[in-house]
Order: structure tokens, then C-alpha cells, then sequence
């Protein structure tokens, strides 16, 4: 995969900003990115602004962290035809916890089996 190009910069920054909207919400998005992938809030601010376009390498851990297909957000479509496999579910953190409970029910008889033998 090449290096998106200045003119591909509009086409990265609506992507870009519409995934991270959709997967974080509209407050805080730009945090929460940069604080997945491990870079400052202003770099992330600049991203989604279209001041700057992130590296190759950033754009695959972006991808990553929006689940994104690497190569839709750097060169893209018309965001009509984005890949609608691309992204998984995301689970609330109020589903999460109900799973992890669940598990721990669950794992609990067997202990308790395991002890009684």
C-alpha cells in the first residue's frame, strides 16, 4: 500500500472523522482515538481537521482501532460504499459486564466441583 497523497488529504479527513464519530460519538472522539493508538490529542485534533494526514503505519493502527479495512480509510470510496463487513459489533460496556458475570457464574459450579473431589 502506497502513501495516501496531499490531494487523497480531504477524502482521509471526512472518513476519518465519520468513523471516529460513529465509533466514539461526537464528544471526545478525537481523546479517544488518540488514546488508542497512542498519540497526542492535538495530533489526532489535526487529523480530523485535515491539517495533516497520519503516516501509512498510523493509518493501519487507526484502522485498527475504528475496525476499518486499512486501505478504505487511506484511499477510500464514496462513503456510501464503504465496507459494510469491515466494521464489527461493538458491545456495550453494560452487555461486557453482564458477560463477564455470566462467565464467572458459570466458571463458579465447576470450582466448586473440582474442590468436592
Amino acid at each position: 500500500m502506497a502513501r495516501p497523497k496531499k490531494s487523497d488529504q480531504t477524502g482521509i479527513r471526512e472518513r476519518l472523522s465519520v468513523e471516529m464519530t460513529t465509533v466514539y460519538g461526537r464528544k471526545g472522539a478525537g481523546t479517544r482515538l488518540a488514546e488508542t493508538v497512542g498519540v497526542s490529542t492535538g495530533q489526532a485534533s489535526r487529523w480530523e481537521s485535515g491539517e495533516n494526514i497520519p503516516s501509512l503505519g498510523m493509518i493501519v493502527r487507526i484502522a485498527r482501532a475504528l475496525s476499518l479495512d486499512p486501505g478504505w480509510l487511506a484511499f477510500g470510496a464514496k462513503l456510501s460504499q464503504a465496507p459494510k463487513t469491515a466494521r464489527e459489533p461493538r458491545v456495550s460496556a453494560t452487555d461486557l459486564d453482564s458477560r463477564k458475570q455470566a462467565l464467572a457464574d458459570a466458571a463458579e459450579p465447576a470450582a466448586d466441583r473440582a474442590e468436592g473431589e
